[in-house]
């Protein structure tokens, strides 16, 4: 399958079918509370089918190489989402973007994630640098690129905007010599 990651035993990453639209349905419906104190998007309503175009979205999106979403799935479930929101091919540039259900977070999961998509950025679409743009408040996501020795490269003010008012983010990033440095 294209876009299809191997991150360790019981654990992949891969795009994810439109006919899987009830089961991220019903993965964020169960997490609406935990997703939405950072992601305003989880609050809303929706009905299963709701997903389907989504998905067609991303396929498409998955297969122009402009930006590539893909399910993270533990022992054949998903569990989250990781990918890269948009691929900038002139400046071998990107941004990743991550959410896990609650009851995933602290094996190590989605910084084994991530890990991986760094390494697919830099060595198989040839990025040269990736960054990572989390809420202040976010302390469970800014665990994350710090863990992987991404340097915070500045505070945004007023980025994110959710609960009728704007948060600071913080800019992560890792340039692949970044990165090549640290696995020496």
């Amino acid at each position: 399958m294209k876009n299809r990651i191997e991150v360790r035993d019981g654990l992949i990453m891969r795009e994810i079918e439109v006919h899987e639209y009830k089961t991220i349905h019903k993965l964020v419906t169960k997490n609406k509370a935990y997703l939405s104190e950072f992601l305003p998007w989880a609050a809303f309503d929706t009905e299963p089918e709701d997903y389907i175009e989504t998905l067609e979205e991303w396929k498409k999106g998955n297969g122009e190489t402009g930006m590539m979403t893909l399910g993270v799935y533990h022992e054949n479930h998903l569990v989250g989402l990781c990918g890269f929101n948009t691929i900038n091919r002139m400046n071998r540039s990107t941004e990743i973007g991550y959410w896990l259900a609650e009851s995933h977070t602290g094996k190590g999961i989605m910084t084994d994630c991530v890990k991986k998509l760094v390494e697919y950025g830099y060595n198989i679409l040839g990025l040269n640098r990736i960054a990572i743009i989390v809420d202040v408040e976010n302390v469970s996501s800014i665990k994350i690129p710090e863990r992987l020795g991404f340097v915070r490269e500045v505070r945004m003010k007023d980025y994110f905007y959710r609960n009728e008012r704007f948060y600071d983010g913080y800019l992560y990033r890792m340039t692949k010599l970044e990165w090549e440095a640290l696995k020496k």
